[in-house]
């Protein structure tokens, strides 16, 4: 999406005449700064980031190598107007200088002069708070303290949010109000970590925060700094983990902020080829470039530590890995050996998760790559990219493109669907019913069922069991347990849950497949473990039948995703007492009640299931070690 607006003020933010200089810096960041353009420094904002001192007022400091003069234009509430400060050049490209009436709670932003005279105003890379969405003007706020890092469990399933239309009815949002629905609707389908789409500060809410300016602000339309400070504490003591959604190859265009920074490519991509992205309407970051290397690795660190986000979900890896991503030929230029793959997006990523694997052993790290790069979730030192987690968007196409089948599709695809069971790592795979998959016209998944009311109904409960109990992380985007009719629109709050008709009975089955989660039913067991087949007797490929390893014990999953009543299902169970855990053709989630089980006639009674399998039903089967 393009939308470039302007900032709310005149260009120069009607500037003061009388211009006052800064006093200086007392200290000398020297090291600090050559580690910066290295590309070497982790936590950049303990220097750049505008801080207070003990004895009152503020230090400012500014990376802009190529301008010819650096203002501070400073507004205090309720005190002085206006003011506009010189900063003092310094080394290495650095602009400085403090400022002793500033005060916590203050607004500023710089006056840029680049080398041909021509003046801009831009925002603080480093700030902390930002004043609104789309404005140059920042807050001065104090810098968060670190967080201890805590042990939490790898995530199982992750409630994926956007925050801030759920900010929305809340003039002044608080984190009580935030986390009191939350971690509500987390809880009700078992969710291990919540999801949060970006929340570094953005300016075009139809971006849903894919389009940043602030590396280091969460964005004013939650409530700033204290208010996600507070929420992530709220959502780890309701027991959950929070992820977050980071954004590391592209940036927003809105002249008042990164881009043509000094007057030069200073954060994007020099080669003019590679700056724009063709499908984002973005800037694309100059990865090869140190200082851009440590802004993106202080940034990415800065949200593990000072606010105990518990991972992050790195986007569009598939855009840095790969230098003709969306690009058609000629377009675009090969890498100095002939290749595709951009050396310095490579670089970039590893560089990226084996700092957070040294600096934040317990991070997760998800890659949402969509083009099969060999060895996202290995060790860099194994030649992999160092993730803990990949996407698995394959999964999210097939899947649509089975259900959204009828019976004859379906039985040409049969094999897709069974094939993605077993293949999975359930320990290194998330299976993502995203944001992305409930707008722009692919509809929600109640939508794209097929057949009459029951039978949608139906196939919406076998989908969601299916997701649920699949091998790997499954991701609901919220409302999703709902089962809306129309698709996301970021701009309206969620509804309340049904309470009655087709709609509740899909949500009492979402509560109970929660519940058997949380009891450890649907949870992958040992590391590694992957589901293995079963017998069936009669065959039919639309009828799979697996077990898995779980934390409980043993999970055995039948699903039927044809229109045929099956009776009589011979099930070559392994060896032991299986009971039953779920059927998703009980009545009391909207079923008719057919489903009937029982020990049968094998080599023991207790190694053989009978089974009558309603058509488009899961039955969930469970045995104790």
């Amino acid at each position: 999406m393009t939308n470039p607006a302007p900032p709310p003020e005149s260009p120069l933010l009607s500037r003061p005449r009388n211009r006052t200089e800064a006093e200086a810096d007392p200290f000398d960041p020297l090291d600090d700064m050559r580690l910066f353009i290295a590309g070497e420094h982790l936590r950049a904002e303990d220097f750049l980031a505008p801080h207070a001192r003990p004895e009152g007022g503020y230090v400012f400091r500014l990376y802009a190598p190529h301008a010819r003069r650096v203002g501070l234009l400073l507004e205090t509430t309720g005190r002085a107007p206006r003011l506009l400060y010189d900063l003092h050049p310094g080394p290495s490209g650095l602009w400085r200088g403090v400022v002793p009436g500033a005060q916590t709670g203050d607004r500023y932003t710089y006056l840029l002069e680049d080398a041909g005279g021509t003046e801009r105003v831009k925002a603080d890379p480093f700030a902390l708070a930002t004043a609104a969405p789309a404005s140059p003007w920042a807050v001065l706020a104090p810098l968060p303290a670190r967080r201890p890092e805590a042990a939490r469990p790898q995530p199982r399933l992750v409630y994926e949010v956007h925050l801030p239309s759920w900010a929305t009815p809340d003039p002044v949002p608080t984190a009580a109000s935030l986390a009191s629905t939350l971690l509500a609707r987390a809880r009700r389908i078992g969710a291990s970590h919540i999801e949060f789409l970006p929340l570094t500060e953005y300016p075009h809410p139809d971006s849903w925060g894919y389009q940043v300016t602030h590396y280091f602000a969460p964005t004013a339309r939650i409530g700033g700094p204290r208010v996600l400070e507070e929420l992530v504490d709220r959502i780890h003591e309701a027991g959950f983990g929070v992820l977050l959604d980071w954004v590391g190859g592209h940036f927003a265009v809105d002249g008042f902020a990164l881009s043509a920074f000094d007057g030069t490519p200073l954060y994007e991509a020099r080669d003019p080829a590679s700056r724009h992205h063709p499908d984002w309407g973005t800037l694309e970051f100059e990865l090869g470039a140190g200082a851009v290397k440590s802004f993106l690795l202080s940034s990415a660190l800065f949200w593990l530590e000072r606010y105990g986000f518990d991972g992050l979900r790195v986007d569009a890896v598939s855009s840095i890995l790969y230098r003709d991503y969306s690009r058609p030929e000629g377009t675009w230029r090969a890498n100095a050996w002939g290749g595709r793959e951009s050396i310095e997006g490579l670089g970039f990523l590893r560089r990226l998760t084996g700092s957070i694997a040294l600096e934040r052993p317990g991070a997760v790290l998800v890659a949402e790559e969509s083009s099969n790069w060999p060895g996202v979730t290995e060790p860099v030192e194994r030649g992999g990219l160092g993730f803990h987690m990949c996407w698995d968007c394959g999964w999210t196409h097939a899947a649509r493109h089975f259900f959204g089948s009828r019976e004859a599709g379906r039985r040409r695809n049969a094999g897709a669907w069974a094939d993605r069971i077993v293949r999975e790592r359930a320990e290194r795979t998330v299976l993502p019913l995203s944001h992305d998959e409930v707008v722009h016209g692919k509809k929600t998944a109640l939508s794209f069922m097929p057949g009459d009311g029951e039978r949608r109904w139906a196939n919406l409960r076998l989908f969601f069991t299916d997701l649920l109990t699949h091998p790997g992380c499954p991701l609901v985007f919220m409302g999703q347990e709902d089962a809306p009719r129309d698709e996301w629109n970021h701009r309206v709050p969620l509804p309340p849950p049904p309470d009655e008709g087709p709609r509740a009975g899909f949500v009492r089955l979402l509560e109970r497949l929660g519940r058997l989660r949380r009891k450890g039913w649907l949870d992958g067991g040992e590391a590694g473990a992957a589901a293995s087949w079963i017998n069936q007797r009669p065959h039919d490929p639309l009828v799979l039948a697996f077990v898995r390893p779980v934390r409980r014990g043993r999970l055995l999953v039948l699903h039927n995703g044809s229109i045929r009543m099956i009776r009589d299902l011979v099930v070559e169970a392994p060896p032991g007492n299986w009971h039953l855990l779920l059927s998703t053709d009980s009545p009391a989630v909207g079923g008719r009640g057919r489903a009937r089980a029982a020990a049968g006639e094998g080599r023991r009674p207790e190694d053989t299931l009978r089974v009558d399998l309603p058509p488009l039903s899961s039955l969930l089967f469970g045995q104790r070690p």
